[in-house]
């Protein structure tokens, strides 16, 4: 078996300041210029930090991390936080990537609202829409799911995915502005009460056309099932259990290409709060193909699709970045280096932002 620490690492700490509130992390292009930053969102469980916060880094090899800025991302709002955190190409038409914020707070609104903002690689972030999807049935459930994907050939951006309480999935076109549904299917038609909370996508199977959508048992039926979708064709491709043994909490899902050599992205599954190991399976000859096994990193024993990022933060040199955030609002962000079997911690993020870089900030 490979060494474990060319995936994960359970390196030391680096981080101090962006801690704090139980972060989210995301990797992206947001400046369009070929190179990734690391985004940081609060989710509201430090009363000293704005629940909304959401934070912009760039990292660098031969620097420290330097903070580009900050914006919140529902105006400062007591009663909306940042519950779940996206970021990715969904509007063509907009310079560099988009950063979606799904709220996630006290709220009697049936409903939750998704905001998405862009621009900074054209000097200023700003909102470009938003729109609002169904909640749980009692609004007490977790936030809603996000994933992004190009789950149809006849677009040039991303579609964002979003999973339900009532186990159906929906693609959203975002052009110029305009939010749109595209398409829509129900996970488990077979297994009523089954949400479409774990969810995630990705080129997994590079021989069918566009990305493959995830959805995993959130704990309902506790048999770890995981069933992969061709959405743009409503086909469910595959279905499998990847761990399989009693599954009381669900699977976490989440999809990227942390694999050399090998062909399509890589899906990655944990048992979330049940804890142990990440299990990594190569999917592109359309069958799991369990390719490694390697611990959570510090033994989470919490969420696991929003606390971590994989992309190429410093691309001058080989290999990729991974981001790993944790519940604990005490314990900070890592990143790590990863390359030739080695992970690198990266010094901490607690620089403050630059007046160069301070555009970042949202405008209204």
């Amino acid at each position: 078996m490979r060494d474990q620490r060319q995936v994960l690492s359970r390196g030391l700490l680096t981080s101090a300041a962006v801690a704090a509130g139980a972060p989210l992390v995301a990797i992206g292009d947001l400046l369009g210029d070929g190179t990734d930053s690391l985004i940081v969102a609060q989710n509201g469980t430090d009363p000293r930090l704005p629940a909304d916060l959401v934070q912009v880094y760039r990292i660098s090899a031969s620097a420290p991390p330097r903070a580009l800025g900050d914006f919140r991302a529902f105006g400062n709002s007591r009663t909306s936080s940042a519950g779940n955190l996206i970021v990715g190409d969904v509007d063509p038409d907009v310079p560099g990537d988009e950063i979606i914020v799904a709220e996630d707070g006290v709220s009697t609104h049936p409903s939750a609202e998704v905001r998405v903002f862009g621009g900074a690689g054209s000097g200023r972030v700003h909102l470009l829409t938003n729109f609002r999807v169904q909640r749980a049935r009692d609004n007490t459930g977790p936030p809603i799911a996000m994933a992004l994907g190009n789950v149809t050939a006849d677009r040039s951006g991303q579609q964002l995915i979003i999973g339900d309480a009532r186990g159906c999935v929906s693609v959203y076109d975002v052009q110029q502005g305009v939010v749109s549904r595209r398409r829509r299917l129900t996970a488990f038609p077979d297994r009523p009460g089954t949400s479409a909370h774990q969810l995630a996508a990705g080129d997994l199977i590079p021989r069918n056309p566009g990305d493959e959508v995830v959805v995993a048992d959130d704990g309902t039926w506790q048999d770890g099932l995981v069933r992969i979708f061709d959405v743009d064709s409503g086909r469910m491709l595959l279905e499998f259990e990847p761990f399989d043994v009693h599954a009381p909490n669900g699977l976490e899902v989440s999809v990227g290409d942390v694999l050399a050599g090998l062909d399509g992205a890589e899906l990655l599954v944990s048992q979330g709060a049940s804890g142990g190991t990440i299990r990594i399976f190569n999917l592109s000859q359309s069958i799991p193909m369990h390719v490694l096994d390697v611990d959570d990193p510090l033994h989470r024993t919490t969420s696991f699709k929003q606390q971590l990022a994989i992309g190429d933060l410093m691309p001058g040199m080989p290999g990729k970045e991974l981001a790993v955030a944790q519940a604990d609002p005490h314990v900070p962000v890592q990143v790590f280096h990863m390359d030739a079997g080695t992970a690198t911690a990266i010094d901490k993020l607690s620089e403050p932002p630059d007046e160069a870089a301070a555009n970042i900030a949202a405008g209204r």
